[in-house]
């Protein structure tokens, strides 16, 4: 089952969007909100404190047909506070639940989670750490399938909001 991760017929495009929150701001949360959190952190920035979302595409023919999804957890595992934003998130690990996946089709995410997932090793949890290289790139180190993957990505920090995009193939 390694050979799956490794030539991924699952192109996935994962943009990361980690909102900061200073610890004195109130959070109202609705059913359609991604906010994972379990407890209050007293750092000016903390990211299990911040609504986190964990986007992908992933192209589910040759002809790379586009289908939109994410996950609806992130759990914060260590890290994730700071000063800065930037400083929260520089080597933040967290873990996504995979039974956490959604794409707005039921079916398709039993498929997704079953055809896809369901053929790794030691894939009940994705698990990544983020490491910023600069203001503008840096390496997120993911554990899919007993494989572990550095992966670069891009990022931008604007309105105290944390966006990367990377290229998992």
């Amino acid at each position: 089952m390694k050979k799956v991760s490794t030539n991924l017929f699952l192109l996935i495009v994962v943009a990361f969007n980690f909102s900061a929150c200073k610890v004195d701001s109130k959070k109202e949360n609705t059913k359609d909100e991604l906010y994972v959190g379990t407890e209050k952190s007293t750092a000016p920035f903390a990211i299990s404190n911040a609504e986190n979302v964990i986007n992908f595409v992933a192209y589910k023919t040759t002809a790379k047909v586009g289908v939109n999804g994410w996950f609806t957890k992130v759990n914060v595992l260590s890290g994730g506070e700071g000063n800065s934003l930037k400083e929260a998130v520089h080597h933040t690990e967290f873990a996504i639940p995979i039974s956490s996946l959604y794409t707005k089709d039921t079916s398709r995410d039993y498929k997704i989670r079953k055809n896809f997932f369901g053929l790794m090793d030691n894939t009940d949890m994705l698990s990544a750490k983020l490491i910023l290289s600069d203001d503008t790139s840096g390496t997120v180190e993911i554990t899919m399938n007993s494989e572990i993957r550095q992966v670069p990505f891009t990022y931008t920090i604007v309105d105290k909001k944390f966006s990367m995009n990377a290229i998992l193939t």
